[in-house]
């Protein structure tokens, strides 16, 4: 009897620990060379989307913050900078400043005395930047995907 009920035991183990393997999802390295430019990114586009709908961002944008310039410096330092337009005549041309770090595809801001930011880099090119945030709820689950998307600025 003990050796019937041993052989369900390693039939039983044998059946339900034999799957095939999952490969995990791929780490994704952005090169980072492409995030630094002379002139810095102006957003095109910024979406956010709850999984009921999808809310274009970029059309509440006001037209002086839509030229705002961001720029990241090959010492990991970053700005926001005004655009042409500003919203004041006597705001500063920088508008917000840090240190940012690229790991993989995890682009964290970290702006002087403030919480950092955390990034997903979708898409990075010579001529195009998308990065995704997520909104995540008191209970871990996500409240929304925000996807932003630059294209090099032209300069000021």
């Amino acid at each position: 009897m003990k050796s019937l009920v041993g052989l369900v035991l390693i039939a039983f183990f044998i059946f339900f620990s034999c799957s095939d393997p999952v490969d995990p999802a791929p780490v994704v390295v952005i090169d980072g060379k492409f995030l630094v430019n002379t002139n810095g990114w102006v957003v095109t586009s910024s979406t956010k989307d709850d999984g009921q709908s999808t809310k274009d961002l970029f059309a509440h944008y006001t037209a002086c913050v839509a030229d705002n310039v961001y720029k990241f410096l090959g010492d990991g330092v970053y700005s926001i900078d005004e655009g042409l337009k500003k919203c004041d005549t006597t705001d500063l041309q920088t508008k917000e400043g840090g240190e940012w770090k690229l790991k993989g595809s995890s682009l964290t801001l970290s702006p002087g005395g403030d919480v950092p930011y955390q990034f997903t880099i979708s898409s990075l090119t010579e001529q195009q930047l998308v990065f995704t945030y997520l909104e995540i709820g008191a209970n871990g689950i996500v409240n929304s995907v925000t996807t932003i998307t630059f294209k090099p600025s032209s300069g000021l």
